[in-house]
C-alpha cells in the first residue's frame, strides 16, 4: 500500500494543476464573449449573451401589394420596423411574416382572415365590408368633405375616442383597431374635359361601387368596376372615366387612356384600417401590447402625411406624362353637392336602425370637418 502512495499523490497534484489551468483559461475567454456577443437577441436562448429574449411570431398581411396602397406601404416601412425598434431592451422581439399582395387573403377577405386567425394583423379595406363596418364607411356616405388626409385622420381619431361603437364593430369580428388609413381626395379621370357638372351628363363613369352614388344623380350612367379592369374598360369604351385618387390613377396608368384628371374634391376618406386579432393581442405581454398600440396610433398619421405628399408627387408625374389637369370651380362643386340626395341623413338613419347613435355620429363628423377644414359646399340636415 505504501509503495502506491507516492504515485497517487503525484497524479492528484498534477490533476489539480490541470484543473486550475483550465479554469483560468475559461474565465478569460468568457469575459470577452460576454462583452462582444449579440447572439442572445435571437430569442433561442442557446447563443451567447446573458439576456433571455423571447421571440413572438406574428403574421401581417394585406390584399394590396406594398406599392399598391399607401396603407400597406406604411405598414411595411413604418409599423413593422418601428415596433421592432421599440421592443429592443424589453426582453421581447417579434419575428414577422409579411404576407402582402393577397398571398394569404385577397382584397375583401382580410377582415375575415384576421377573425379566422389566418393572419394576426392585416390591412382591411373598409368599403368591401359595408355591412360589418357601418361606421367605418362613413366617408363613402358623406361626399365633398375635406380633401386633406391629415385633417381627416384627426376627425376620425376624435370620433373614435368619443364613440366606443366605432371600435365595437371590430370587436364583433374578433379584432382590435390599431390604425386608420386615409386616402388623398377622390377625383375623376376621364377621356373628355370637365368644366361644369353638365359636362358629365350622359357619360358612363366607373367606380368601385361604394362611390357611384356621388355621380348617378347628376345624370351619369354609373358602372361598377374594379380598379384592375379599368384601364382596358376605358380603352375599349365600356365606360369613359373612373372615380379615383392620384395613387390609383398613376399606378394603374389610367391617365394614358383617360388623360383628363379633374379635381372635383369628393374628399379624403377612410379607406383602410390596420387590425389585430383580439385573441392574439390578449396573449401578448403587456410590454408588447403597449408598443403595438403606440405605433399603431402613430401609423394613422404616417399614412395621412404620406397620402398628402403622395398626391402632389403623383399629380406632377401624371402631368409630365401628358395628363391634362384641371380644378372644378367652387361654384360647380357646390352645385354638384346640391344635386345629390341628402346621403349623410340617409346614412344616419341606417346607423340608427342598426341600434347605433347614427344621427349624432354623422352630425359630429360633419361638424369636426367644418371646424378643422372650413365650410362645406353644402349644409346637411341630419334628422
Amino acid at each position: 500500500m505504501k509503495k502506491m502512495a507516492k504515485p497517487y499523490h503525484a497524479v492528484l497534484i498534477l490533476g489539480l494543476v490541470f484543473v486550475l489551468i483550465l479554469a483560468g483559461c475559461s474565465g478569460g475567454s468568457g469575459g470577452s464573449q460576454g462583452s462582444g456577443s449579440s447572439g442572445g437577441s435571437d430569442g433561442s436562448g442557446g447563443s451567447g449573451g446573458s439576456d433571455n429574449v423571447q421571440t413572438i411570431n406574428l403574421r401581417i398581411g394585406s390584399g394590396h401589394t406594398v406599392e399598391g396602397g399607401v396603407w400597406t406601404q406604411k405598414a411595411h416601412e413604418f409599423f413593422v420596423p418601428e415596433v421592432n425598434k421599440r421592443l429592443e431592451g424589453t426582453g421581447y422581439q417579434i419575428k414577422w411574416t409579411e404576407a402582402y399582395g393577397g398571398s394569404v387573403a385577397k382584397l375583401g377577405e382580410n377582415l375575415d382572415a384576421v377573425q379566422q386567425g389566418l393572419l394576426d394583423l392585416s390591412v382591411v379595406i373598409v368599403p368591401f365590408k359595408p355591412s360589418d363596418l357601418l361606421i367605418s364607411n362613413i366617408g363613402y356616405n358623406t361626399p365633398f368633405g375635406t380633401t386633406d388626409p391629415e385633417i381627416m385622420a384627426e376627425v376620425l381619431v376624435e370620433l373614435y375616442n368619443k364613440y366606443p361603437e366605432f371600435g365595437e364593430e371590430f370587436k364583433k369580428k374578433g379584432q382590435r383597431l390599431l390604425a386608420f388609413g386615409t386616402s388623398d381626395s377622390y377625383e375623376i379621370v376621364t377621356k373628355f374635359p370637365i368644366n361644369t357638372v353638365e359636362d358629365l351628363k350622359g357619360h358612363k363613369i366607373g367606380g368601385a361601387g361604394s362611390n357611384l352614388g356621388w355621380i348617378e344623380p347628376i345624370g351619369v350612367t354609373p358602372v361598377q368596376a374594379g380598379l384592375s379592369e379599368t384601364y382596358q374598360s376605358i380603352q375599349t369604351g365600356v365606360f369613359e372615366g373612373y372615380i379615383m385618387y392620384t395613387r390609383g390613377t398613376l399606378g394603374y396608368r389610367l391617365h394614358e387612356v383617360a388623360p383628363y384628371f379633374t379635381e372635383v374634391g369628393f374628399g379624403s376618406i377612410l379607406v383602410a384600417v390596420l387590425t389585430i386579432n383580439e385573441n392574439t393581442y390578449n396573449n401578448l405581454p403587456p410590454e408588447v401590447q403597449k408598443v403595438i398600440d403606440e405605433v399603431g396610433a402613430e401609423l394613422t398619421f404616417e399614412i395621412a402625411r404620406a397620402s398628402k405628399a403622395d398626391r402632389e408627387a403623383n399629380l406632377q408625374k401624371m402631368i409630365e406624362e401628358g395628363a391634362i389637369h384641371s380644378v372644378l370651380s367652387e361654384e360647380e362643386r357646390a352645385k354638384w353637392a346640391e344635386m345629390l340626395p341628402n346621403q349623410p341623413n340617409e346614412y344616419a338613419k341606417k346607423l340608427n336602425e342598426a341600434g347605433l347613435p347614427g344621427s349624432q355620429i354623422v352630425r359630429d363628423y360633419l361638424q369636426l370637418i367644418k371646424e378643422k377644414a372650413g365650410s362645406l359646399p353644402r349644409e346637411y340636415v341630419i334628422e
